[in-house]
């Protein structure tokens, strides 16, 4: 494990926001998350982004699928 947050989250019609109240790396606890959650049969694709306090922002497009 390189890193550890724990929370709350958000999910409403398919948007999905994290709060997190403390994690190992404490940059961590103060990004903003937000995701677009949707499901397609057995898979499910994430698309969103983190930004940083900073301003900086990391782009994410993953797609996971469920194996039997």
């Amino acid at each position: 494990v390189i890193s550890v947050g724990g929370g709350r989250y958000t999910l409403k019609d398919g948007a999905y926001s994290e709060h997190l109240s403390f994690a190992s790396y404490k940059e961590f606890a103060a990004l903003k998350t937000k995701f677009s959650l949707k499901i397609d049969g057995d898979k499910l694709h994430t698309i969103g982004a983190s930004t940083d306090p900073n301003g900086n922002t990391a782009i994410y497009d993953e797609w996971f699928e469920k194996v039997e």
